[in-house]
Formats: C-alpha cells, sequence, structure tokens
C-alpha cells in the first residue's frame, strides 16, 4: 500500500493551502511534483522567486519545497546560506530548519522529521507536512496522489486546470525517472561516439554613429550574423577564420585573423564595443564506427551520427590587431540560433538522443564552462520534461556573461527540440511542433532570463504551426503567437506572462496558409497565400479581444514584412500569376498560379480599417530570388536615408530585358518604392583558400556601401554607387 501510495505522490499532484496571520483565509494552492511553479487563487508563481530552477521533490515518501514557497503563506522565511539553516516566522512561532538534520526546532522543541532539509542553490529544500502541520496547524491528507494542505478540493476541474497551468513540464526527480520518460520516445537505433575536445572590460551597447546594424526583431535584442561591424572595423566569418577588417576610407585592409582549430567551423559572431564573440559547430571525427543495437558486428553505417558540439569563443578585442582569447564554452548538440542582451550571450543547441545513450553520463546532455574545463552533465535539477515528449532530444538553453569571463554560465536543457526562436528582454521561447492525431500544434515554452540566470517559466501550446521567429512577439507581458493551419483556418493568441490565453482569433483564412506574419507595437499584420495575398490588419490594443479591423487582397504574397516608419509596411515575396487552359469553348479558365519575379509592396496601415498598397515594384520573372525572402539578416536597411538593399538574383522578363546578379538599393520615399541603383557581382570572386566567406551582405559605414560577396570585400561611395576599394579575403 506504501508503495502504491509513494508512486502516485511521485506521478500526482501535491496541492495545500495557505493562511494569512491576520484573518485566518486559505486560498487553495497547488504543487505538481518536479514542477518549478505553484497555483495559488489561480495565480501561477515561482516556487522560489530567486532561483527559477528549484521544483518540488519526493525524498523519503516526503515532498519538499523551497523554504521561500513558504513566503506564499504570508510566513518571514530567513535564510543562512553558510549555516544552512532556514527560519520560518508564522503567526508568533519560529521554525528552524538545518540541511541534513532528521529533527527541526519550533519555539525551542524539537521535534523528528521523516526527511531531512536539503541545501541547494542558497536555500533550503524543507519537509512540507512538518510545516503544514506543526507551524500552520493545517492538516495534510492524501488523495489519488494529490497532497492537501487544509480543506480538499480533489473535483476533475480542478485537477485539470492544475495541469494545464503548471503541469506542462517538470523536472525528473532521478536518473531513472529521466530514463524511464525517454524509454517512451521513439529514439535513434545508431550508436555513437563522442570526440573529445583538445585542449575585463564592459561588452558596450551600440553608439550612435551612423553605421548599418544587422536588421533586428526586437530593440535591444542583438541577433547573430556571418558580418558585422561597429562603425571603425568590419568583422567577417568564414569557415574556420574570422576576419577583422579596417573600415579606413578610402582603402580597406585586413588588420588581423583568427584562425580556428580544423575541427572548428565558424556560424555567427556578435562585435561589440570590445568583444568578439564567435559562435560556431565543433565535429567529431568522421568515418567512425556505429553499432546497431542487438547486433554484435560492428558496420560502418551511414549516416554518421556523431555527437558534434557547439562552440563560443570570447575575445577581448580593445586591440583589433591583437584578439585575445578570454572564454571558451561548449555544449553539445547542434547550434539552433543565438541572441544578446548587453553583456550577456544566450545560445541554444539541439541534441539528439540515441539508443546507445544508456550511461548517466550520455542520457543528459553535456557542456564545459572554461578552457581547461572537463565535459559535465547538465544534471537532473536543470532538466525540463513535458507530459508526453514526442522527440528524443533536447533543446539546452546556455547563458554566458561576456563582461565577465569567470561568471558561471547558467544552462537549461528541456525535452524536446526546438523549432522557432523568439526573445523579448526577460523571456525566451522555444516552441516545438507535435501531432495530436492528424492534428498539428505549436507547444510553446518560456525561459525566464536575469542576466546568467535562467529557468523554466511556463508552457502552452496552440493549434497549428510556425514558420520563423516573426510569429511570436511580446508586449507589455502578453506573447502575441501566430499559428498556422490550412484547413481549419489559422490562429493567433495573445497569452500572459504564464501563457494563459487572454484572448484569440481563430479560423483565420481557411483553405490558406500563413506566409509572413509582423507584430508593431498594438498591430498586427498576417499575410496568407492561395491565389492571392490577402494582408489582414489586426488590432491588439485590448489583449482579450484581438480584432481583425481590415483585409486587403492583391496578387502575390510576402514572405516577410518590414516597419518604415510609423505606418508604412515594406512587403517582401514573389509575384503570383494566374495559369490558364482553354474550355471546350476556347475560353480562357484559370487553373492554379504560379510564381513570378522579387515582388516589393509598399503598404499604408495608417487606417486599419483599410490597409492600402501604396506602390509596388517586381523585379525580373519566374525564377529571380533573394535571401532576404526568408533571411532578414540579409536585408540592409538604413533609416537615415530610406534605403533599404539586398542581394538578387533576377532572371530576365517583360520588365528586365537581361538578367541580373549583384546588389540592388531601394529608395522608400513619400509612400513611393524607387530603384536607385544596382552593383553587378564582380567577376573576380575569389574561390581558392577554403576561408573565403560565401555570405553576401550589404552594409554600410557613413557614406561608404560595402558589399561583401564570395570572399571579395568591396568598397563604393554610397551616393554614386562609385567603387573605392576592393578586398580579397584569403
Amino acid at each position: 500500500m506504501k508503495k502504491v501510495f509513494f508512486i502516485a505522490v511521485l506521478l500526482g499532484l501535491s496541492f495545500f493551502m495557505f493562511a494569512s496571520t491576520k484573518n485566518e483565509t486559505f486560498i487553495n494552492a497547488a504543487f505538481i511534483t518536479g514542477s518549478p511553479l505553484m497555483l495559488s487563487g489561480g495565480t501561477v508563481s515561482r516556487l522560489d522567486p530567486d532561483n527559477f530552477g528549484l521544483a518540488v521533490k519526493i525524498t523519503a515518501n516526503r515532498a519538499l519545497v523551497p523554504a521561500g514557497a513558504f513566503d506564499g503563506f504570508g510566513a518571514k522565511v530567513q535564510i543562512d546560506a553558510d549555516k544552512k539553516t532556514a527560519r520560518i516566522l508564522y503567526n508568533g512561532k519560529t521554525a528552524v530548519f538545518t540541511a541534513g538534520k532528521k529533527s527541526f526546532r519550533l519555539n525551542g522543541r524539537e521535534y523528528p522529521l521523516d526527511a531531512s532539509p536539503e541545501a541547494v542553490s542558497g536555500t533550503l529544500l524543507i519537509p512540507l507536512r512538518a510545516v503544514s502541520e506543526k507551524l500552520f496547524i493545517r492538516p495534510v491528507s492524501y488523495c489519488s496522489g494529490v497532497i492537501e494542505v487544509g480543506n480538499k478540493k480533489t473535483d476533475a476541474a480542478y485537477l485539470r486546470e492544475v495541469k494545464e497551468k503548471i503541469g506542462q513540464a517538470t523536472r525528473p526527480q532521478s536518473i531513472s525517472d529521466l530514463k524511464a520518460i525517454i524509454s517512451g520516445i521513439e529514439i535513434n537505433a545508431y550508436d555513437t561516439t563522442f570526440i573529445k575536445a583538445k585542449n575585463s572590460a564592459q561588452f558596450s551597447a551600440a553608439s550612435g554613429e551612423d553605421y548599418s546594424r544587422t536588421n533586428i526583431q526586437v530593440d535591444g535584442i542583438d541577433e547573430a550574423d556571418t558580418v558585422k561591424t561597429d562603425g571603425k572595423y568590419i568583422y567577417i566569418a568564414a569557415n574556420r577564420t574570422v576576419y577583422i577588417v579596417s573600415a579606413s576610407n578610402p582603402k580597406t585592409k585586413i588588420v588581423s585573423k583568427i584562425t580556428l582549430e580544423d575541427d572548428l567551423n565558424v556560424r555567427e559572431i556578435y562585435a561589440d564595443g570590445n568583444r568578439l564573440a564567435v559562435i560556431g559547430q565543433k565535429f567529431s571525427d568522421g568515418g567512425e564506427y556505429h553499432i546497431m543495437n542487438g547486433a554484435n558486428a560492428k558496420a560502418l553505417i551511414y549516416p554518421y551520427y556523431n555527437k558534434n558540439t557547439v562552440f563560443v569563443s570570447v575575445y577581448n578585442i580593445e586591440s583589433p590587431e591583437k584578439p585575445i582569447k578570454i572564454r571558451e564554452f561548449e555544449v553539445e548538440g547542434t547550434l539552433f540560433e543565438s541572441r544578446r542582451n548587453g553583456d550577456t550571450l544566450y545560445i541554444t543547441a539541439n541534441r539528439y538522443i540515441y539508443e546507445a545513450d544508456g550511461g548517466t553520463d550520455d542520457i543528459m546532455p553535456k557542456y564545459r564552462d572554461g578552457e581547461n574545463a572537463a565535459l559535465k552533465p547538465v544534471g537532473i535539477s536543470h532538466i525540463i520534461c513535458p507530459p508526453n515528449p514526442q522527440c528524443a532530444a533536447y533543446a539546452t538553453v546556455a547563458a554566458l556573461s561576456l563582461s565577465d569571463p569567470e561568471k558561471p554560465a547558467g544552462v537549461e536543457s528541456i525535452l524536446g527540440a526546438a523549432g522557432r526562436l523568439y526573445m523579448s528582454a526577460s523571456s525566451l521561447y522555444l516552441t516545438r511542433t507535435e501531432f495530436e492525431g492528424n492534428e498539428q500544434k505549436t507547444v510553446i515554452t518560456k525561459i525566464a532570463l536575469n542576466g546568467t540566470d535562467i529557468g523554466y517559466s511556463a508552457s502552452c501550446f496552440i493549434p497549428g504551426s510556425m514558420e520563423n521567429q516573426f510569429w511570436m512577439d511580446e508586449k507589455d507581458g502578453y506573447l502575441r503567437a501566430a499559428a498556422s493551419d490550412s484547413v481549419n483556418g489559422s490562429n493567433l493568441y495573445i497569452l500572459d506572462e504564464r501563457l494563459n490565453t487572454a484572448g484569440k482569433i481563430s479560423g483565420i483564412a481557411k483553405g490558406e496558409k500563413i506566409y509572413s506574419v509582423r507584430f508593431v507595437g498594438d498591430r498586427g499584420y498576417i499575410v496568407t497565400f492561395r491565389s492571392v495575398d490577402p494582408l489582414f490588419a489586426i488590432d491588439l490594443s485590448d489583449p482579450k479581444n484581438p480584432q481583425i479591423k481590415g483585409e486587403l487582397k492583391i496578387p502575390g504574397f510576402s514572405n516577410y514584412l518590414h516597419p518604415v516608419g510609423e505606418n508604412l509596411l515594406l512587403g517582401i515575396g514573389q509575384d503570383a500569376k494566374d495559369m490558364y487552359v482553354k474550355d471546350k469553348n476556347g475560353r480562357d479558365v484559370v487553373v492554379g498560379t504560379y510564381t513570378g519575379g522579387i515582388k516589393l509592396s509598399l503598404f499604408d496601415v495608417s487606417d486599419m480599417g483599410k490597409p492600402v498598397e501604396k506602390d509596388t515594384m517586381v523585379l525580373g520573372d519566374t525564377g529571380s530570388y533573394t535571401d532576404a525572402l526568408y533571411n532578414h539578416k540579409a536585408l540592409m536597411a538604413g533609416p537615415e536615408n530610406g534605403i533599404v538593399g539586398f542581394e538578387a538574383s533576377v532572371s530576365g522578363g517583360l520588365k528586365d530585358s537581361a538578367a541580373f546578379d549583384g546588389a540592388v538599393l531601394i529608395k522608400i520615399k513619400n509612400g513611393s518604392l524607387k530603384e536607385t541603383g544596382r552593383i553587378p557581382a564582380s567577376r573576380e570572386e575569389n574561390y581558392g583558400g577554403g576561408d573565403e566567406p560565401f555570405t553576401r551582405r550589404l552594409l554600410y559605414i557613413g557614406d561608404t556601401l560595402y558589399y561583401l560577396r564570395d570572399g571579395m570585400l568591396r568598397a563604393f561611395d554610397y551616393n554614386t554607387l562609385k567603387e573605392k576599394s576592393r578586398l580579397v579575403l584569403s
């Protein structure tokens, strides 16, 4: 009976009542074993506001909760981290708990404990029963795995509410718990072998000088790219090399190169102030042997599932001629995305689980923090598991201080690979797509951020799927999230800080797929497409009552929407043309559409009820392409002069008699679009050394425009487009 009860406690919910010291009014509150959250009076909060990762733990058949949770009872909690004690003062009584001691003192009298308090993260985990029965004078009861303090509340609706609000993710209690969870997921059958690695000034904000920055989504939240500039130097990532180029007019020159080891590959960089962060992939040795489970013989099996790692190397670039490495960090997995807020760098990596990962060290992702540090598991206390995971992978989030190399990194791993990422100043949101029968849903996991202190905050799901980061946005604590469902109609959800639904619009444009989304202040814009391009303008000023205010239908579609001033949107997409066949009477009948050239649309949204396409421009015909369709960082936006630029391959067509390959500049002024110039691709691109960058970017510093393409950096006069200089990167 005890064994059954203990299992029920581990898997079930634990509920308690908390009291006011004055009016003795009790409000139902709830825990879930392993959850770092509590539900009290319908409000979700963290168990311990100062320790994001702490969760309810079961030890010796007793629920242990962080001492900070008792503040919610109206008690006063005092922690002595050095002595590893906690004093809880309530209603004239004082209880003192000591880590590792199987008794506690209440007003000077000693009482036994079934489970000892545990010291963790500068606080104590304390047995709930002892505090409830002795200090709060409220009985503890159990029903169907539910722990309650005070009045029972066991109706199914209440239990369902708790699970939905704080039970979307929990921390496993042990390695065996984690293995049991993972064993229920279909995982890869290949074995893998990991090859181990061989082996203070402030990070300032950008100045007010006139130079282009990476096109980002959220003000103040920087995004990595393969090319960065600080107005004096241009930093370029290329395979195993980072070039630091002086941008002094009229000539450019390489002042230094950072060359990495053969097994490293740079994917992206950050450069600002006097710090350069280099992020990339470290590959384990290729051509190794893999073992199929159940077979004794070794066999070389394709594809080669190696355990690669994501690396971060931070350099001091106070003297760009001599960059000095000051920090190394590494985490298992494949680089997903990264962000930077001030001097804190956040990276995410997806790490897949294989059947051979059976040991304690292998079943959890590993990381190392420091040049000479060894790889170590993330640890049970930093892993979050959803109730029914469908993907055998971890999404690991790491937070590193760029100004203080000695400060330990914060690490959190969520079971399930990340699919999309959005980050605000205080939260990072990861999504993954799952299925319920034939229906797709997007699971959203919220990670709270406070510098390098990070921890699970909330989870939810919405119907449909997401395509990119712009389908999410946070304002005033609300997350606005769009998801595409071409069959049942797409959805827009407004979620509060605990990811509860505050408002929503369902069934948008049934039979059509969402192509682009952009949120600007209290407005949202959604573009769907089937044969025409409807632009929906949505009023989000009331989070509980979002409303579609206007709709505009035009040919073609926009993959990306870019705000231009207060009431203008630039859409970058593709033109669409009707396909015809002759019916039996010889009349043309539309049977479908096909894509044409690159289409630029300028939308006037000053009147949300009547959005207007002020101007449009089509470059080329079918087969034309620009990276800006799918990568917002490929768009150079110059707010000072109203010019946008991007690299494009334009096919010949009715409007362009000859094909063109190179950079295109567009000026936006007085509600119109005007092409101001093109820079043809150089016929002398560098393809030789293997470390030349294949990135294609436009950027500007002052009155100089730079065009990087395939190892050639060319400088032009911004106004005349006359070439000033060229530099081969080798």
